[in-house]
């Protein structure tokens, strides 16, 4: 089995526990506590806080509340699945669709963090 195959099986295999989880049994709103350092030592999200669970909305179709937990959710799907494509094809055009993924994947990112340090202030 190649690298490929098995990236794209473990992704499957993450996208697939993911799904499954009942939401309500991890994310009850009164007891998170947050590992995350940054939200930690500064008060406010990461970029990547909520991805889990915008994750898991976006996979139950749930989108509106999957936007609202982290909006780079939308650069995330096209990204795998483009960086999917690119890694069974190694087509030069699906190369140059993955790098344009990537950067609005990292657009959404990078959006994402400077409204949460807006809406902390």
């Amino acid at each position: 089995m190649t690298t490929q195959r098995i990236s794209l099986l473990i992704l499957g295999l993450i996208l697939f526990f993911i799904y499954e989880i009942p939401i309500e049994s991890i994310f009850q709103k009164e007891e998170i506590t947050t590992t995350c350092l940054h939200k930690g030592l500064l008060g406010f999200g990461c970029p990547g806080c909520g991805m889990t669970r915008a994750i898991h909305s976006f996979l139950h179709f749930n989108f509106k509340a999957a936007a609202n937990f982290n909006f780079a959710i939308f650069g995330l799907f096209p990204l795998l699945i483009s960086q999917s494509l690119y890694q069974l094809s190694g087509n030069k055009k699906m190369k140059l669709i993955q790098k344009n993924t990537l950067l609005l994947f990292l657009f959404l990112l990078s959006s994402q963090y400077i409204l949460r340090i807006i809406s902390n202030q």
